[in-house]
């Protein structure tokens, strides 16, 4: 086959800037202030590639560190992990065999950290527990380690131990360790990285990516040429919770339905209020089958005093009214004679409106008793 000569090819018409059509620039990304969008890479491992190492992603090389070991690891991913950053376990058991705790400080770590990890380990039955840090301890801190069982592993001696792999496994824990943006903080609560920012009385902070959705808070420090990440506190400022504000929901609700149970009881009581009134203005009534005899001053109220249904009515014959309204008038004579007759009838002046009331009522219920009985 002939081959084509660069003579004869065509010529690639390159855009120029004045044929290039005017475009809006790129959306800016948000990304923390001094910070490479994406981070040198180094080729070797060094004290100093592990202090700029941010707190998670050397959870995940402590994590990778002892997978290499021949152990199995199970991490935690974001949010509270109850002080326990991953769990080890030997091959083929369920249950674990000690406890991880990685802490990527610039300080040294004080012996209140071991303490609270102690702790954990009572708290969960492990007999043994590992702490790391990027820095070193201070000699409290050893000393109570040692007798409790608890591994204190700084970063020069884990530099040292990583130096013990095979330079294939150095590079692999590496790459894992420098893969991608390895320097920002990511966000303790959700996972995703921060940016940093500055308050309004210009401290700055990190703040997640993803707010609103997510508002945790930690704060940051400038270190002369580069910024570094401050040792991240134990509670971190997550904003309001979803059990807090499912509480504050709780407590609104409990709030509204007090309002209104105490705006339905008003309600009761405006409307009582008139009709409590007016019966306290009548003074107390007192029911007595007869009003021809009550004792002064008290205003009664006859059993009596309604008239009969209509239907009783028209079952009676004029006859039967005739001798009813007799009999009627013939027991009022003799209840009459009989009250005048009783003992202690008569209403004597240092009597009281409730004691004649009493004899009254005394009185016509034993004359009504022997009217039934044909005694009178």
């Amino acid at each position: 086959m002939t081959g084509i000569s660069d003579e004869s090819r065509p010529k690639r018409l390159e855009p120029t800037l004045e044929d290039t059509p005017n475009r809006s620039p790129p959306p800016e990304r948000k990304h923390p202030v001094g910070v490479d969008l994406l981070p040198d890479r180094p080729q070797s491992w060094s004290i100093d590639v592990l202090r700029r190492m941010e707190w998670k992603r050397f959870e995940l090389l402590a994590a990778a560190y002892y997978r290499h070991l021949g152990f199995r690891v199970e991490t935690v991913d974001h949010g509270p992990d109850e002080g326990i950053d991953a769990m080890l376990y030997e091959v083929d058991t369920t249950a674990p065999c000690a406890i991880l705790q990685c802490k990527a400080w610039q300080r040294r770590v004080d012996v209140k950290p071991i303490r609270e990890l102690l702790g954990v380990m009572s708290h969960r039955g492990v007999g043994r527990g590992i702490f790391l840090t990027t820095s070193d301890f201070t000699s409290d801190a050893t000393a109570f380690a040692g007798p409790n069982r608890i591994e204190c592993i700084s970063g020069q001696a884990l530099l040292s131990r990583i130096a013990s792999f095979s330079s294939g496994s150095q590079r692999e824990l590496l790459a894992l360790a420098c893969e991608g943006d390895w320097t920002t903080p990511s966000c303790p609560s959700c996972g995703a990285k921060t940016v940093l920012k500055t308050a309004n009385d210009g401290s700055r902070f990190w703040g997640c990516f993803s707010y609103p959705s997510c508002r945790a808070t930690f704060p940051a420090a400038y270190d002369a040429n580069r910024l570094t990440l401050e040792e991240l506190p134990e509670k971190v400022d997550e904003g309001p919770s979803p059990d807090r504000r499912r509480r504050a929901d709780a407590l609104v609700a409990c709030l509204v339905g007090t309002l209104g149970i105490l705006g339905l009881t008003f309600g009761l009581i405006y409307y009582l209020l008139p009709i409590l009134r007016e019966q306290a203005s009548r003074g107390p009534q007192v029911f007595i089958q007869d009003a021809t005899k009550a004792p002064p001053g008290i205003q009664p109220r006859s059993r009596q005093s309604s008239p009969p249904p209509d239907n009783i009515r028209k079952t009676e014959s004029p006859a039967q009214q005739k001798a009813a309204a007799r009999e009627a008038e013939r027991k009022e004579t003799a209840w009459r004679s009989y009250f005048q007759r009783s003992p202690g009838c008569a209403i004597e002046a240092n009597q009281t409106n409730v004691e004649c009331v009493n004899e009254y009522i005394r009185a016509r219920r034993e004359f009504d008793h022997r009217w039934d009985l044909g005694q009178l």
